[in-house]
């Protein structure tokens, strides 16, 4: 069982252990600085900072912004030693699962690391949609309606605390 909790403060007793991920997994170039984390942690309801646990404790991390009309994933990291477990997937189906169409950045394939974010993604439902100004490919999920019924109705689930998956 996956479960996810959002973090509001780089304060949050589980924000250093996501933070040290956040580092490790990502190069300088898509980090944010630690005090605009800080910032965005504090004074924005549409950043979310996701801490992902199981059993066995901490297992990664998954940041993404509310942007009205769609959730824009915009870091998911899991640990070097919990992956090829399904986690991410289950992750993104939690973000999925909050009702609005799914944006992912998948940055320009350059080497093994990057090329493996890439498998990560080509077996989900996400379809490629442009590139972004960085030439990243970018990736989205259609609402679950969209899929299901082909209809249009919009609805929405606010996250608050903790879910469990």
């Amino acid at each position: 069982m996956l479960v996810v909790e959002r973090l509001k403060s780089v304060n949050d007793a589980n924000f250093a252990a996501v933070w040290q991920l956040y580092e490790h997994a990502f190069p300088l170039s898509e980090q944010r600085p630690y005090a605009y984390q800080a910032l965005a942690m504090q004074d924005r309801q549409d950043f979310v900072c996701l801490h992902l646990s199981d059993v066995c404790g901490f297992v990664g991390l998954l940041f993404y912004w509310n942007l009205s009309h769609c959730l824009y994933v915009e870091h998911l990291a899991i640990m070097e030693g919990r992956r090829g477990q399904g986690l991410g997937s289950r992750a993104l189906r939690y973000v999925h699962s909050l009702g609005l169409p799914v944006v992912l950045e998948i940055e320009k394939v350059v080497d093994a690391p990057t090329h493996q974010r890439l498998l990560f993604v080509r077996p989900t439902r996400y379809a490629h949609c442009g590139e972004s100004p960085r030439g990243a490919a970018m990736m989205r999920n259609p609402r679950p309606e969209e899929q299901l019924r082909g209809g249009n109705e919009p609805w929405k689930r606010k996250f608050e605390g903790k879910s469990r998956l």
